[in-house]
Order: structure tokens, then sequence, then C-alpha cells
């Protein structure tokens, strides 16, 4: 069985007086697939909200705007990134409940690689 990586902080700021937490767990790459889960629970988002999220220059709502600033573009880049690495990005989020990001992406060791090399 392998291991996977886990993180945890506690964000220095409070939401409508909760701590808020955010971390992440890394999943070591498995059938040449690495995942990586960053969660928080923070107040998470709507259905409409989370339309929004790839978009350049669009935040989740006026609130998160006015709260955090930010131009809406770090999610937009993050989702280039991904998929220009043949990868994947998805959220889970519900209204009060946090939000769970996973990023997929896929990870052949050097040793697929030369076996690739070999059988082309």
């Amino acid at each position: 069985m392998t291991s996977s990586h886990e993180f945890a902080i506690q964000a220095p700021k409070d939401i409508e007086d909760a701590p808020y937490y955010c971390g992440y767990l890394m999943q070591p790459p498995t059938e040449g697939i690495l995942e990586i889960k960053v969660v928080d629970t923070g107040c998470g988002m709507t259905s409409e909200e989370k339309e929004k999220l790839f978009k350049p220059f669009s935040q989740a709502n006026k609130t998160v705007y006015s709260s955090y600033g930010g131009t809406g573009l770090g999610l937009w880049i993050s989702y280039k990134l991904i998929t220009a690495m043949k990868g994947d990005i998805k959220c889970e989020s519900g209204v009060g409940t946090g939000s769970c990001f996973t990023v997929t992406i896929p990870a052949r060791t050097k040793v697929e690689k030369e076996v690739e090399k070999v059988l082309e």
C-alpha cells in the first residue's frame, strides 16, 4: 500500500466567527494518475457560483471580491495549466460546507517513459 501526503493549516482569518481550515491530500500516482485534493472549511458556493470558477476575470460573488480582492484569474490560470498537462480540475462545494478542489494529472514514471520509447 502506498502512503499519501497530508498537510493542514489554520488560516489567520476567521470567517463568520468560525475557524477556517485549508489543507491538501496528495496521493502517489496510481495507474499513471497523480491526484491532489485541496479542501477548505470556508463558506462554500452555490451551483451558480461554481459555474463561474474557471472563467477569466470572474469571482464566485461580489462579497468574496469585496472581502478578499483579487482579479479572478487564479483558478482560470490553474485550469489552463492543468488542462495543458492533459489533466483535470473539479470543484465540489455546498453553501456552508466548504469546498474540495480535485486535480488529476497524468504522471508517468521514468521507467514507463523509457518503455514507451522502446515500443515506438
